[in-house]
């Protein structure tokens, strides 16, 4: 049976916010919540930890209270497949080839990665990278976005970016 991952980043909450209501029905509907950073608000970040399995990583954005329960780098196995979590960090010109040189890429089948509020999907050094955008925080995309994707034994399926 396939996993379904709902996949987001760079949200920036305050304490009150909520996620677009087309999201919030995705996230109900998925196996594991993947958030690439910059949760900000720690509410925030309990109420997805509370309500779905969490994937997570930290941001630059993210405080104290958040660097002290979330890591640079999350990992897990989803039907038997590797996946890593990572923020990112710098100028969005080269942002996904630093991500490379970061993390060793082999060990991996997604890097999902987020910073630049930038959706991407892109084959690198043999793996496969996923930066969901920003569903609330579009910056320099024209859309809010966030990214859905299905994992099975076989692999994992092919990303969707999603507009909101």
């Amino acid at each position: 049976m396939p996993e379904k991952l709902v996949i987001l980043s760079d949200t920036h909450f305050k304490e009150s916010a909520r996620l677009p209501e087309p999201l919030e029905t995705a996230i109900d509907g998925a196996n594991l919540v993947v958030h690439a950073g910059d949760f900000v608000a720690p509410e925030f970040y309990d109420s997805l930890l509370h309500r779905k399995p969490l994937l997570c990583a930290l941001g630059n954005s993210d405080n104290a209270a958040l660097r002290a329960r979330i890591p640079e780098i999350g990992e897990r196995v989803v039907q038997g497949h590797r996946i890593a979590v990572i923020h990112g960090w710098g100028a969005a010109r080269d942002l996904l080839e630093r991500i490379a040189q970061r993390i060793d890429c082999s060990r991996y089948s997604l890097v999902v990665f987020g910073h630049s509020h930038f959706p991407e999907i892109r084959s690198y050094a043999g793996t496969l990278f996923l930066n969901p955008g920003s569903p609330t925080e579009k910056r320099f995309s024209p859309h809010h976005t966030y990214a859905e994707v299905e994992v099975t034994g076989a692999g994992v399926g092919t990303p969707k970016i999603i507009n909101l």
